[in-house]
């Protein structure tokens, strides 16, 4: 436990003390040797406290010293050349209309910007429907004789006369909905 606790606080140090080694390059060399003299006094009352033998501080530190080296990109020197390659104009662009396209196709799949997008299970129901007018017309000649309707006379209703001389103009419609 105890060495777990030293290891994470070596390994602090480490870490700071590599930030500022990239500090000192700017001139930052007096933070750098606050940190190492602090940690140096640490170390050396652990020792004089019985909690870390010598042997074991210096296997710490060693420990510590070594995850830091892993953790820090390596330089190649003071001077490190960094080389960009050139991606021509062309090329820029094409990757740039494509990276517009598939966010356009991202947008249209979910839906983006749609102030009226309707819930998803509510697109599932398909809404139709239809609607008919008809005009019939009936023209009769006034000259027409009249004729007894049999049906209404047979059926008690008394002597009926059909319409033979007086024009019937007729509307008729239907409405439909429905949803599937």
């Amino acid at each position: 436990m105890k060495k777990a606790i030293l290891t994470a606080l070596l390994t602090t140090w480490v870490a700071c003390a590599g930030s500022l080694n990239a500090q000192d390059e700017k001139g930052g060399s007096a933070d750098i040797e606050a940190v190492r003299q602090t940690t140096n006094k640490l170390i050396e009352l652990l020792i004089q406290s019985g909690i870390l033998t010598k042997e074991k501080a210096q296997a710490v530190l060693d420990d510590a010293l070594r995850s830091a080296r892993e953790t820090q990109p390596a330089k190649k020197g003071k001077d490190a050349v960094v080389r960009v390659p050139y991606v021509p104009k062309v090329v820029r662009d094409q990757i740039k209309e494509e990276i517009k396209q598939e966010v356009a196709a991202a947008a249209r799949e979910e839906k983006w910007g749609r102030p009226v997008a309707y819930p998803e299970w509510l697109e599932r129901f398909k809404f139709y429907g239809d609607f008919r007018l008809r005009q019939q017309m009936n023209r009769f000649d006034a000259s027409n004789g009249d004729y007894v309707n049999i049906q209404e006379t047979n059926s008690g209703n008394g002597l009926l006369l059909l319409n033979t001389k007086h024009n019937v103009s007729l509307w008729r419609f239907r409405l439909r909905f429905g949803v599937d």
